[in-house]
């Protein structure tokens, strides 16, 4: 948007070392009223380096023979040979998690430094839920850092046209900030999901403005345009978002998806990731593993002779029967008790009915094939979905908007501080 420069902080000519002094104090006062201890709220420690430029990505292959032994849930076992030239990792082949990685790109489901270096994974979310895991966890000694620089950003220093940008442009500069630093601790090739803030939801048009941003800021940071996805959730404005974005030749990575009819609205908004959440679809009455196996088959289907089907994230996975049963996902999001499980098993089991093999290995934007438009009606779209899927999105999007309120209020309080 357009708009003149203005400076950031107050205008009382207070030398850097006061201003550090008094942040500190500002600091523990913060860190007591929002019931955090003030090492957990702002931890100092690493050095900043910009990432580097995006690797090729892997070449997997992969073959399966039918073995021979116990019977699983009425279905034969198979018995998995995968041979991947992911990048070196510190489990061998012959554990369970080695041959899982073969065909899947496993993903830590907790925010965990170490765990991210010791799988070399492929994917992580700078997100309001990974920023506040964070602080919990006293596990990223430099978070204060990067919510200093995040809030010192001159992108976000413009007097704003609309109601509510402005807040959410700091927003999108921690999300850079988080983003671009997690790109160290991911596999060469790996990718950052970044969530969108929900305000800039409301249109199409300020879901734009809000990407446009944040990618500036990734290659103010020195990270290519490719390494990241733009994190929004499948409610009605979400996928009309979604189109938006997947048209302007970003790549999208849809959450909460709970349903069939989501999946086929997201692929044909043109998204390039859709995630879903096998355990809460359980608990909620249904069937995780059923549902996710569906949407896997609706994505095929709706983009069936496009270049880039979208790739299936399958999160919430509460045991082992969970990730053999979609084990051949393009992503799993594994919980630390079951990688951990998966670490001290000697072979993987898989079952006959798990998901075929990997069709690819980097997710991407869009095809320059023309999307449909989306015509669906508010109504329709709700109308859609299924009571326990209506449900569930209802929930997530609630969990969604107090995780990104509880950033904001951090924020606003910093820079109360600040001025």
């Amino acid at each position: 948007p357009a708009g003149s420069l203005v400076p950031m902080g107050g205008s009382d000519g207070r030398s850097m070392a006061g201003r550090g002094r008094a942040l500190g104090r500002f600091r523990a006062s913060l860190a007591t009223a929002i019931g955090l201890s003030a090492s957990a709220l702002f931890l100092r420690g690493l050095s900043w380096v910009p990432v580097s430029a995006p690797l090729a990505a892997p070449q997997t292959g992969l073959r399966l023979r039918r073995g021979q032994g116990t019977a699983r849930s009425g279905h034969d076992e198979l018995v998995l040979r995968a041979v991947s030239t992911f990048g070196a990792t510190s489990v061998g082949t012959g554990s369970a998690l080695g041959q899982l990685q073969g065909i899947s790109a496993v993903v830590p489901d907790a925010f965990n430094f170490e765990e991210f270096e010791k799988l070399g994974a492929k994917l992580a979310f700078a997100s309001s839920k990974t920023v506040l895991e964070a602080l919990e966890s006293e596990t990223w000694p430099n978070l204060g850092d990067l919510v200093e620089k995040a809030l010192e950003s001159e992108r976000c220093a413009i007097d704003w046209s609309e109601e509510g940008e402005g807040q959410d442009c700091f927003l999108e500069s921690l999300f850079a900030q988080v983003g671009a630093q997690l790109l160290r601790r991911v596999s060469p090739f790996g990718q950052v999901s970044t969530e969108v803030p929900y305000v800039a939801l409301a249109t199409p048009a300020m879901a734009l403005r809000s990407a446009e941003r944040m990618m500036a800021m990734y290659s103010d940071l020195g990270v290519a345009r490719g390494r990241v996805l733009l994190r929004v959730p499948a409610s009605y404005a979400g996928l009309r978002a979604a189109e938006a974005l997947s048209s302007a030749g970003y790549a999208v990575h849809l959450t909460h998806v709970y349903s069939i009819e989501q999946a086929a609205l997201a692929a044909k908004a043109g998204v390039s990731a859709v995630q879903v959440y096998v355990g809460r679809v359980s608990r909620a009455g249904g069937d995780g593993i059923a549902t996710a196996r569906e949407i896997y088959d609706t994505l095929k289907s709706e983009v069936s002779g496009q270049t880039n089907v979208p790739s299936l994230i399958a999160g919430s996975l509460r045991d082992m029967a969970d990730v053999s049963a979609l084990s051949g996902a393009d992503y799993l999001l594994v919980p630390p008790s079951l990688l951990q499980e998966l670490r001290e098993l000697p072979g993987l089991p898989i079952g006959a009915e798990g998901l075929p093999a990997l069709r690819h290995s980097r997710v991407s934007g869009s095809s320059s094939n023309k999307l449909s438009p989306f015509l669906c009606s508010p109504e329709d779209f709700q109308s859609s979905l299924s009571p326990m899927a209506s449900k569930l999105l209802t929930e997530g999007l609630a969990k969604y908007k107090l995780q990104q309120a509880s950033l904001d209020e951090l924020i606003e309080k910093v820079q109360e501080f600040l001025r």
